[in-house]
Formats: C-alpha cells, structure tokens, sequence
C-alpha cells in the first residue's frame, strides 16, 4: 500500500520516505510531526476564534477532505470533452483506497516555517486497503472487505 501511494503524493496525506530490514526488524522512516490532532486540540485549550484561525481551520479540513478524495480515487486519469469545455470533467477511476481509520489521532500535525498554523496530514494506514475497481462494479470496495480499525471511526 505504501508503495502505490508514494507514487502520488498529497499534501495532506503523510509521505512514506523509506523501508529497510534490519537485524530482522522491519523499519519504515517517515516525517517527523509535532503531534496528532487529537494531542494538538487538547494542549491548545479553546482557541480564540480569530479570522485568521478560522480561515486556517477550514483550510485544513478543506485539504484533509481533498486527501481523503484523492485515497478513493487513485489513479484517475480524467477525461474533458475537447469540444466543449465547459462540461464537467470525469475521473475513470482504476483504483481506490480506504483508510477505514480515519481519527483525530491518525491525522498528524506538522509546523510549517512560514505560518504560526501547522498542516494536517492523514497517516496510519494499517487499516486501509487499496483495490481495483473494475468496469460495472457495483457497491463499495470497503463493505465488501471489512477491517480492524477504531469501532467509533470506521465507515
């Protein structure tokens, strides 16, 4: 899984940097963020609503949305009518992922040098699975494979 998704990268999506085996042991290297969403909203106290907060605030749900739309439809290759336009683009999606985890504490907080407000990034994929859609498929990749995430979180 990580390897498809280091091939397409999101801003909002934490990247995988490397793996290596060691000694027998497993190791997988990845930014390093000051702490999780969750963390991050309880250390902080009630923040003062400014202008500048909030637009930061909907910025980040913005992103973390658009990560979460860029997981289920990976590899789309999109399609515009070259006559007109002015007609909705259409993605044909080859793959899709689901995260099936998706919590305050799996959304990682990462200080940026040019702002006071960090980014937020999804991470912790161990639950989530990627699968190919195929032409006339019909339902939801993830009923049809259940997983082991937070009861409270999962889809």
């Amino acid at each position: 899984m990580l390897d498809e998704l280091s091939g397409l990268p999101h801003p909002h999506v934490v990247p995988h940097l490397a793996s290596w085996t060691q000694e027998g042991k497993f190791y997988m290297l990845f930014p390093l963020a000051d702490c999780n969403l969750k963390t991050y909203l309880s250390s902080n106290g009630t923040p003062t609503l400014t202008k500048d907060f909030v637009i930061w605030l909907l910025t980040q749900m913005l992103g973390l949305a658009k990560g979460v739309t860029h997981l289920h439809n990976l590899g789309a290759t999109v399609a515009q009518d070259p006559i007109n336009s002015q007609l909705p683009q259409v993605a044909d999606r080859e793959r899709t992922c689901f995260h099936h985890d998706l919590k305050p504490e799996n959304i990682l907080v990462f200080r940026q040098k040019l702002s006071k407000y960090p980014i937020l990034k999804i991470s912790d994929f161990g639950s989530g699975r990627i699968g190919r859609l195929r032409s006339g498929m019909k339902g939801s990749y993830a009923t049809k494979n259940p997983t082991h995430g937070t009861l409270e979180y999962e889809e």
